[in-house]
This record gives structure tokens, sequence and C-alpha cells, in this order.
């Protein structure tokens, strides 16, 4: 019985002693654990889009926590998606201005960038994540061996967000506006995007 004992302790020690001379990778050598092939929707997200909905995909930082690389990844997908919207609605307020043929302003630039500076700040999105993609990494460094996750958030904002948005910047502009002139072409402004289809962003 005891050459048994002393045959598993000899055993153990040369596995020590093996997995002390494998060669250790490079220090900044990273390896993925899990998740390692991404969905095409990672790089493509055009390739998801809808009719009704139009795609953006966020990506975290590297977190240690798997929960909190999700909410980066969220979040960076709405910064994306409030930014396009705020982008698209200023190009469409122009050529709505152009359609109406008002002489005036009917809004400011720095409207448009007010309120989505303010939509990002209040954090309401229209839109959902419907789908995550989650990427764990082991990397090597110098104290020891680091595990982290990076995250993938697939966010679908409704197309019609886009009308919804230009007709808050204009109603606001409404309100501020003194001018009867002003007034009534925000007004026309107003019923002529109704009738946009919100396709081509």
């Amino acid at each position: 019985m005891k050459r048994i004992y002393v045959s598993w302790a000899l055993l153990f020690v040369l596995i020590l002693l093996l997995a002390c001379a494998a060669p250790k990778p490079p220090v900044g050598t990273k390896e993925c654990l899990s998740g390692c092939e991404a969905p095409k929707w990672v790089d493509n997200p055009s390739k998801v889009d809808t009719r009704k909905e139009k795609a953006f995909v966020g990506v975290s930082k590297n977190w240690a926590m798997e929960q909190s690389a999700k909410s980066d990844a969220r979040l960076d997908a709405y910064k994306q998606a409030v930014d396009a919207t705020g982008l698209y609605g200023k190009r469409k307020l122009t050529e709505v201005k152009s359609i109406i043929g008002a002489a005036t302003d009917i809004f400011t630039a720095g409207g448009v960038s007010d309120e989505t500076t303010k939509l990002k700040s209040v954090g309401v999105a229209r839109g959902e994540v419907k789908e995550y993609h989650v990427q764990h990494w082991r990397r090597y460094e110098e104290g020891g061996v680091e595990e982290y996750y990076v995250i993938y958030a697939l966010f679908m904002m409704p197309r019609d967000a886009a009308n919804k948005f230009m007709e808050d910047v204009l109603r606001r502009q409404r309100e501020l506006e003194q001018a009867e002139e002003v007034q009534a072409n925000i007004d026309r402004a107003l019923e002529k995007i109704k009738e946009l289809e919100a396709e081509d962003w």
C-alpha cells in the first residue's frame, strides 16, 4: 500500500516539473476561450436591416465581469443609433426646407445637435438589443494571466424613430419662434415629414 502512495507522489511531482518546464506564452499574447467565431452582423450590421428597423452594433471594452461588458456594449450601440438618427434628421430637415421653399431658417443646426445630446443624456431608446455575442478572452501578462469579456450588441432602431426625432426638433423650434412666417413654415415642414419614408439611412 505504501508503494502505491509513493508512486502517486512521484507522479504528482513529475507532472509539476513538466508544467513548470513548459514554455509560457509571450507577454501580451491573447487567446480566445469561447465565442471566437462571431456572427456576420458583428462586422456588417446592414445585413440584418429590415424595412422597419435599422441595425447598429455596439462593442464593449474589456471587462472582467460579463454583465459589465454587456451593459457597455448596449450603451455603445445606443449612442451609435442616436448619432445616426441625428445626422439623418439634420439632412432630411434641410431637404424638407428646400421642398417647401422656406426663405427663412426653420431650424438651427445647433438645435439638432442639442436634441441629439439630450437623447443620449436621457438614455431613452426606442429600439432594443435583439442579440448579444459574448467572447471570453485570456491574456498573458508579466504578473500572471488575465481573463476578460468582450461583448457585441445588435441594437435595432425603428426607422420611424428618425421621423419622430425630426418632429420633436421642429416642435421645440416652433415653441421658440415668434415670427408667424417661420411658425407657418415649421407647420408645413411637420406635415411634409409625415410623408417621408425613413428607409434611406
